[in-house]
């Protein structure tokens, strides 16, 4: 209904010869057809929306641990979380609190503010390219990008972080260029970036660095340290909510990978996998035409404001990720909220001139392999299917290779619903605290056991001294339990389970233990996962008090 609602809108617009949103200001509104450019804008965009909905509500992925989590977050909501800032909680509260406990209604968030952020795409590039043609191709590059079609789908924080990026980036290029209203908005933009991610505070230097270099007259007036007021009032209460919990949180992205943190012979291997996971994520071509156009820009920064900007946007959090990969082993999602400042840049320097044939045969591979991969993602299950079922039936066996589950990451968003059937013939939700509660050792198996049991219970996770801290051990609620049973889901086989029960019972945790079942998981003729589903008698109590230092 909101994709439905927006679309007319952008219509109406069109229809009305709104187009101040789009390009600069203008005081002739006169009624004209919007560009064809345009025209074909909305009508990829309301396909893209569109079609994203429809895969989430076919339900093809179930949920990812990741996402999981954010769901039990938005059950408990709070000014702060341990790992991460509560935005996502809220978000998903929202959807939830219209279409219900479902896996579409927690996924159409990642619909809508992916939609949003191609938006913003467009606008800001014909803003600044002043070119219809320089926009769609900015978007449309955008939707090439394999990280577009997961993220499309999937509610990470991402989706969020990179529509508060882009627009703090349009309402930013707006105010410098004279809208002083747009001051606020940037402000806010910007706060409620970080309260989605910590990284979008990065954006402060390469705004700072644009106005010293290229327009410092507007650090003589009021409208960046409004902006900044504004944003440092967004973030008060998680800050708040850091400093009553002995700033965890940022304890905890401080130590992330600090096992292995420092210079050494493997930091250039380590920069290598962060530029290859790049690839990957973007697409090989399209992440070269992108780097490409970037350059392009960096060579006219100094005389051309806008070239600057976009340089700036692009550079430094890529540059910073880079530069943190020689040092901890990187994730591919790093710098997600640079590539929007990367499709402007490639919109305007493309359209700069005429291109050749060679020049369009490149676009369009890049395109269509980007996509390609974007369907691939999406249609895994394919694969799967077509594996030989003479071979080994926990491998893919397909064109000859010998593929390994775990290899495969779209693996993580199998399984849920399959536990969630086995875990009904142990856990009665009519019993509520009489029954045996739930936990795991793990936070993401613990999110995924809450949401997919009937009844949606709360669960714990246990601590056996070997992990870092999680969001439950800040919740605890182990001290209650005192006399119930529980039941124990893990990942792996019935070795590994009866491992766990005989340490509980050995650590005086539980009386005794028992295992259940094994739940495998299977995608065509391969079994991709297993569960372990036991039963431990009486809790006695057992502290399981977090290895301290472990954040």
């Amino acid at each position: 209904a909101w994709g439905l609602f927006a679309g007319l809108t952008m219509m109406w617009a069109s229809r009305r010869g709104v187009h101040r949103i789009w390009g600069p200001e203008r005081n002739d509104i006169v009624d004209v057809p919007a560009p064809p450019e345009r025209r074909a804008f909305y009508g990829l965009l309301g396909l893209w929306t569109l079609a994203n909905f429809i895969f989430v509500h076919m339900g093809v992925y179930g949920l990812a641990g990741d996402e999981a989590q954010y769901w039990d977050w938005s059950r408990r909501l709070a000014l702060g979380y341990y790992s991460k800032p509560p935005m996502i909680a809220y978000v998903i509260d929202i959807l939830t609190g219209a279409g219900g406990n479902r896996e579409w209604a927690i996924r159409s968030g990642a619909v809508l503010f992916s939609s949003l952020s191609l938006a913003l795409v467009y606008a800001l590039t014909l803003r600044i390219a002043r070119s219809e043609r320089a926009a769609l191709i900015a978007a449309g590059s955008t939707m090439a990008m394999p990280a577009a079609w997961a993220g499309s789908v999937l509610m990470t924080i991402d989706p969020i972080l990179v529509a508060f990026w882009a627009l703090a980036m349009y309402t930013f290029h707006r105010a410098v260029n004279g809208d002083r209203g747009m001051w606020v908005l940037t402000g806010l933009a910007m706060g409620l970036g970080m309260l989605s991610k910590y990284t979008a505070a990065i954006l402060f230097i390469p705004f700072f660095a644009y106005l010293l270099i290229a327009d410092r007259k507007w650090l003589r007036t009021a409208g960046p340290y409004l902006a900044l007021a504004v944003s440092l009032v967004c973030l008060s209460g998680v800050m708040y909510w850091n400093w009553a919990h002995d700033w965890i949180s940022i304890r905890h992205t401080a130590q992330i990978g600090a096992g292995e943190a420092g210079l050494s012979p493997r930091s250039i291997e380590r920069l290598g996998t962060y530029l290859g996971a790049q690839v990957g994520i973007v697409s090989p071509v399209l992440f070269g035409l992108y780097l490409w156009a970037i350059w392009r820009c960096a060579r006219r920064a100094k005389t051309n404001p806008d070239a600057l900007y976009i340089t700036l946007c692009f550079g430094v959090l890529f540059g910073f990720y880079a530069l943190v990969s020689l040092m901890r082993k990187p994730e591919p999602n790093w710098p997600i909220a640079a590539y929007p400042a990367a499709a402007i840049a490639l919109g305007w320097v493309w359209t700069e001139c005429d291109r050749g044939r060679a020049a369009r045969i490149t676009f369009l591979v890049a395109v269509l392999i980007g996509c390609g991969l974007g369907v691939t993602l999406r249609s895994v299950d394919t694969i799967y299917a077509m594996s030989d079922p003479n071979g080994r039936p926990d491998r893919l066996n397909i064109l000859g290779l010998s593929i390994a589950p775990g290899k495969d990451p779209t693996n993580e968003l199998k399984g849920g619903p399959e536990l969630g059937r086995a875990m009904a013939k142990y856990f009665d939700p009519k019993l509520k605290d009489a029954g045996p509660f739930l936990f795991s050792d793990r936070y993401q198996m613990t999110a995924l056991i809450a949401f997919y049991t009937p009844g949606r219970p709360h669960a714990l996770c246990m601590n056996p001294g070997t992990r870092r801290m999680n969001q439950y051990d800040l919740w605890g609620g182990w001290d209650k339990l005192i006399g119930r049973d529980g039941i124990f889901v893990t990942g792996g086989d019935e070795m590994k389970a009866r491992y766990f029960i005989e340490g509980m019972v050995q650590r005086g945790a539980f009386e005794r233990g028992e295992f259940l079942e094994t739940v495998e998981v299977w995608r065509g003729p391969v079994r991709i996962k297993t569960f372990t589903i036991s039963r431990l008698y009486k809790y006695s109590g057992l502290d399981w008090t977090p290895a301290q230092g472990k954040y």
